[in-house]
């Protein structure tokens, strides 16, 4: 029998749990039995009258008392064992979530400790349910395309960055600390910047509205718009001089695009002076023939009427716009995080 270290109850030696108040139990561990050493040999005990004997020899066999039953008391049916005898067995329960028997009068399942119900069979706390696995997956691209590792998005928050979260990038050192923070929210999937330094940059399908100060992605380049009716005035005259201020003329020109080179500093300044510009590789109005990841129109900016486009045009690696602000995500979307490409995969 095994003792409840908590209640006291003592309890079969077979059963996990106490019958009374659902502890674990403790089983008792059996002496442990010398065994001899390889080095050792088997001695027979001194024996004076101990002597050889040959291989036909049989140990007889020792013979046992053999008792007669108790007398059977009055009234006593045979194949009954005494006082008592004659009182209807313990009424039996099935637990309901191993299925083991449990006797009547017993609160909790000797084998899995889940609470019995003693009212009936069914207890009222139902088995805990098992926790639930990833919701979906990062599933990173590789450089040749092919796909590498997969990550797991687990219900609530996944942090992922170079030295902070379950998703951990730690030799691209483009990523921030804590870079991003996806959120499974009603069923939904939503990525959030978690403050870095080079954003979190969303493949766009299509064409997407942008705004001033947004920036964008095409092949290696690191692209920022800026609308020319928003831009900084570099001087102007004193309070009270009408003088103009001398400029070369603007013309049609609504906007331009500024390249941010290594180090964060500002490349070639690109202006804007058609309702549509095409960039790419080799056609187009802004051309980067030097990067072979640029396709050849890659991509073209749109003013229409004051709004401003950024459209994909078909090209082989994407354009991607940096997110401002939360973005839900859907089935196979695409993220550069870092020098990371990563896709969604969404279970279901």
């Amino acid at each position: 029998m095994i003792t409840c270290p908590q209640c006291g109850k003592e309890n079969a030696d077979n059963f996990n749990y106490c019958l009374e108040c659902g502890a674990e139990l403790v089983p008792r561990q059996p002496a442990a039995e010398t065994q001899p050493t390889g080095t050792e040999q088997a001695v027979p005990p001194a024996d004076e009258d101990f002597q050889e004997v040959g291989e036909d020899f049989v140990e007889p066999i020792p013979l046992t008392e053999v008792k007669s039953p108790p007398p059977r008391e009055q009234g006593q049916e045979p194949g009954s064992s005494g006082p008592g005898a004659g009182e209807p067995p313990p009424k039996i329960r099935a637990c309901p979530v191993c299925g083991n028997h449990v006797p009547e009068g017993f609160r909790f399942c000797g084998k899995c400790g889940a609470p019995i119900n003693d009212a009936g069979t069914s207890p009222q706390a139902a088995p805990a349910s098992e926790p639930a696995g990833p919701m979906g997956y990062l599933v990173l691209i590789e450089p040749d395309g092919s796909e590498g590792g997969q990550y797991p998005l687990e219900q609530g928050e996944t942090v992922c960055g170079r030295m902070e979260g379950k998703i951990l990038f730690l030799e691209d050192e483009y990523l921030s600390p804590k870079h991003a923070v996806f959120t499974f929210e009603n069923g939904k999937l939503v990525v959030q910047d978690a403050g870095s330094l080079n954003g979190i940059f969303f493949r766009i399908q299509g064409e997407v509205v942008i705004e001033q100060g947004d920036s964008f992605r095409i092949g290696k380049q690191f692209l920022k718009f800026e609308d020319l009716s928003r831009l900084e005035v570099v001087a102007s005259p004193d309070e009270g001089d009408d003088t103009v201020l001398w400029g070369s003329p603007v013309g049609d020109m609504w906007g331009r695009v500024v390249q941010i080179i290594e180090g964060g500093h500002r490349g070639n300044v690109y202006l804007l002076n058609k309702d549509e510009v095409v960039l790419g590789r080799e056609k187009g109005d802004i051309t980067f023939p030097y990067d072979g990841f640029v396709s050849g129109k890659h991509a073209k900016l749109s003013n229409r009427g004051g709004n401003f486009i950024l459209t994909d045009l078909g090209s082989s690696n994407g354009t991607f716009i940096r997110l401002r602000k939360p973005k839900e995500l859907k089935q196979n979307d695409l993220l550069l995080v870092g020098q990371q490409l990563l896709r969604v995969d969404l279970k279901g």
